[in-house]
C-alpha cells in the first residue's frame, strides 16, 4: 500500500510542477502584451500631440500670426524651457512660386528624424480690390 502512495504522489508533483510552468510561460506572455500595449499608447499619444499641434500652429501661420522657432514641450505636453523639453516644434520659412510656405517639424528627444511633419502653403488675397 505505501508503494501505491508514492507512486501518486510522484505523480501528482510532477503534474503540480508542470502547471506552475505553465502559468509562469502564460504570466510571461501576458506581461509582454502589456508592455506593448503600453509603448503602443505612448507613441499613439505623442504622435496624436505632434498632428493637433502642428495643425494649430498651421491655422495660426494662415492668419498671419508670425511664430517664433522652435517651441520647446515637455512630458506633459506643456510649453517650456530649452533644457528641459521633450518635443521640439521647428517652424521654417520659405517662398514656392510666389507662396509663403511652411514646414512645421515636430521631434521627440533629438532625434534626427522627425516624428511628424506638415508642410502649408498661404495664398494671401490681394488687398484693395480691382483697380479701375
Amino acid at each position: 500500500m505505501n508503494k501505491q502512495l508514492r507512486g501518486r504522489s510522484g505523480t501528482f508533483l510532477m503534474e503540480f510542477i508542470i502547471a506552475i510552468c505553465f502559468f509562469t510561460v502564460a504570466c510571461a506572455i501576458c506581461l509582454q502584451v502589456f508592455v506593448k500595449s503600453h509603448l503602443i499608447s505612448n507613441e499613439s499619444k505623442a504622435y496624436d500631440f505632434a498632428v493637433s499641434e502642428t495643425t494649430s500652429l498651421a491655422e495660426e501661420l494662415r492668419l498671419g500670426k508670425k511664430i517664433a522657432s522652435p517651441l520647446y514641450y515637455n512630458d506633459l505636453l506643456e510649453p517650456c524651457e530649452k533644457g528641459q523639453h521633450t518635443y521640439e516644434i521647428l517652424v521654417e520659412e520659405g517662398t514656392s512660386e510666389d507662396l509663403p510656405t511652411y514646414r512645421l517639424s515636430v521631434y521627440h528627444d533629438d532625434q534626427k528624424e522627425p516624428l511628424y511633419e506638415l508642410e502649408v502653403a498661404h495664398y494671401q488675397k490681394a488687398r484693395g480690390g480691382l483697380k479701375r
